[in-house]
């Protein structure tokens, strides 16, 4: 209810709800806390409690082993309007410099052993050799259930190729300008963070959002789970 008034209060009158399909977050098991998730989106919309219209956005990490028998059962939901195809795990794409990583996390208090278990975390319930497999039965889901399909992070022209031949129509936060110019040329439209865009650069150290505005690359800025910047003045 507090995330729905923050959007109506930025003016935003239709949400995608983005939902991870991997993994825990601050205690939180997103497998488990899912299904409870979604069926309350839903409940609260049917009742009119919401200000907002409230879809739903299914994120995808493609190393999860779990990850089919958590996307499948939401075939049929209505409100199910768009996917992503994301690895999150260290090393790639938005975190393919894991030293660099490190180096954010020190700066910002972290101890070595502190690290250490983030960095244990992130790897946690993942299996690389699952990845691409994941990502053709996503890919098969998306087309057919008539689900439009997001690339994340492509930071390579290897990336933005693959993201082409998936047919996905979005190009969600490129990590290097190359991948967001190749994307464009594909047709894709690319999709930066509010967040990025007022504080003027990635908080990873990857692709501004306004150096894609500069380069006529950016057609759409998401909420990024914070509504505000969607409303706000760029800082200088």
């Amino acid at each position: 209810m507090a995330h729905d008034g923050q959007c109506a209060s930025a003016g935003i009158t239709t949400v995608l709800d983005s939902l991870s399909l991997h993994g825990r977050k601050e205690g939180l098991d997103r497998k488990e806390a899912l299904g409870p998730m979604i069926a309350g989106m839903d409940a609260a919309q049917a009742d009119g409690a919401l200000r907002a219209e409230h879809l739903l956005h299914l994120r995808c990490e493609v190393t999860n082993p779990e990850l089919l028998a958590l996307l499948e059962p939401h075939a049929d939901n209505p409100r199910l309007m768009l996917l992503s195809v994301m690895d999150h795990t260290p090393g790639q794409r938005q975190t393919a410099n894991v030293e660099a990583l490190e180096t954010r996390m020190v700066a910002a208090g972290r101890s070595e052993a502190e690290i250490g278990e983030m960095l244990a975390k992130r790897h946690a319930g993942r299996d690389p050799g699952v990845a691409q497999s994941n990502r053709r039965s996503v890919v098969a889901f998306a087309r057919e259930y008539g689900v439009p399909i997001c690339a994340h992070d492509d930071a390579t022209l290897e990336h933005v190729e693959e993201a082409h031949d998936d047919g996905c129509v979005i190009a969600e936060f490129p990590v290097t300008l190359e991948a967001a110019l190749k994307s464009k040329a594909y047709g894709m439209a690319i999709c930066m963070g509010g967040p990025n865009f007022v504080r003027g650069a990635s908080h990873s150290g990857n692709l501004s959002a306004r150096e894609c505005a500069e380069h006529d690359v950016l057609d759409i800025l998401a909420s990024d789970y914070v509504p505000s910047p969607c409303c706000a003045p760029p800082s200088c």
